[in-house]
């Protein structure tokens, strides 16, 4: 899992199935060696290997479902809490290269950002504040968005684009988001901007 976590976390998805594949494939065979060595009934045989190559691939299929989804559950909560401690940095005005940030948050920061803070007041709602994140997505049209988990019930979000956001069309979904709160930040531009929009 450990393995796992630290690939994810960077961004690779390796092929768990291939290299399950490998593995079973080695094991079959032994396993077909120390039949074949100990069981001189060819019926009784068949009846064996084909009960053990279903186990086996059961086995296999669960076991590389069940761990891939434990370590990309695990790497995306690792991942959100590296970004939010990132963002706070840069929210308290810490020193930091654009360059570093951006590589770190996958976001461009040299251009015109807009600040939102999501969130509920009750955290039965939790769905609703997360099915406005993809409608202010798709009302702001053309522009990169940058999503934080910063708790159970809130979210921070950036817009950014080359020019200043116009964001009537954000305004009028969230509007229409039930349950959910929305603070908008003034437009900046740069590091700067991301900071104080925010």
């Amino acid at each position: 899992m450990a393995y796992i976590h630290d690939l994810v976390s960077r961004g690779i998805a390796p092929d768990f199935a291939g290299a399950w594949r490998v593995a079973l494939g080695i094991g079959w065979r032994r396993w077909l060696e120390e039949c074949v060595a100990h069981c001189a009934d060819p019926d009784l045989l068949v009846g064996v290997l084909d009960v053990s190559a279903k186990s086996l691939v059961q086995y296999a299929l669960d076991s590389v479902s069940a761990l891939r989804e434990a370590g990309l559950a695990a790497a995306m909560g690792k991942a959100d809490a590296e970004a939010i401690g990132l963002i706070q940095l840069i929210a308290s005005g810490a020193p930091m290269a654009e360059d570093f940030a951006e590589g770190r948050l996958r976001y461009r920061m040299a251009r015109w950002h807009v600040g939102l803070v999501l969130w509920v007041d009750d955290p039965g709602q939790v769905d609703a504040l997360d099915g406005a994140i993809p409608a202010a997505r798709s009302a702001a049209a053309g522009r990169s968005t940058l999503v934080a988990r910063a708790s159970a019930t809130s979210r921070w979000i950036w817009l950014s684009g080359t020019d200043v956001p116009d964001l009537h069309h954000v305004e009028k979904v969230l509007a229409m988001a039930d349950g959910v709160r929305a603070a908008v930040g003034r437009p900046g531009c740069g590091l700067e901007g991301f900071r104080s929009s925010h």
